[in-house]
């Protein structure tokens, strides 16, 4: 690309672009407002999708890290969803937000379909003490086989052993400073925060 005096330009081409310039926004987006689908499937695809950068641009590193050899990006995703098969519904949403109907190849949870996702109001008071969120929702519910997982749930969780295991592999270290509306990122080695 041939770029004229005064343009600033921007890339994606490393697992940190990635995080900081895709994951990191579509999580505050998600997380920062009223559940949607959008949101909720922008998130999750962002999430699913750095197992394949992170697979290209640090292979080395992480297979050093899990004492294994990943061929693919899916040997590597298959090691990251051992450690915990909820990780699964992240998958299979991303792949019925694309597909409409999933289970061509084998699915990690028994969702079929992208209807298996849902986005349901819960009024003030309806939750139980204790047992669930006391309401005002909307929230992002899997439905699998008749069980409701919460889509939050399983995004959180995900994003926070991707935040870890980034630290561990690139030294990318992410604060979020909520108050403030900023999002602080930067190399754990002192690096340059804009990298």
């Amino acid at each position: 690309m041939t770029t004229t005096t005064g343009q600033n330009v921007k890339n994606l081409t490393t697992p940190d672009d990635y995080f900081r310039d895709v994951v990191i926004p579509n999580k505050e987006a998600f997380f920062g407002g009223p559940a949607t689908f959008a949101t909720a499937i922008n998130l999750a695809t962002s999430l699913f999708h750095l197992h394949e950068w992170l697979h290209d641009g640090c292979r080395p590193k992480l297979e050093k890290h899990f004492g294994q050899t990943f061929r693919t990006p899916g040997d590597f995703w298959n090691a990251v969803q051992k450690t915990n098969t909820e990780f699964g519904y992240i998958r299979d949403v991303t792949n019925a937000s694309k597909h409409v109907k999933i289970g061509k190849f084998p699915t990690s949870t028994t969702m079929s379909h992208i209807a298996n996702t849902h986005l349901i109001h819960t009024g003030y008071g309806q939750g139980g003490f204790g047992t669930a969120k006391y309401g005002g929702g909307p929230d992002i519910v899997f439905d699998d086989a008749g069980s409701q997982i919460s889509f939050d749930d399983c995004a959180a969780e995900l994003f926070a052993y991707w935040e870890r295991l980034m630290m561990q592999i690139t030294g990318f270290v992410y604060v979020s400073a909520p108050a403030t509306g900023t999002i602080q990122t930067g190399n754990s080695s002192g690096g340059n925060p804009s990298n």
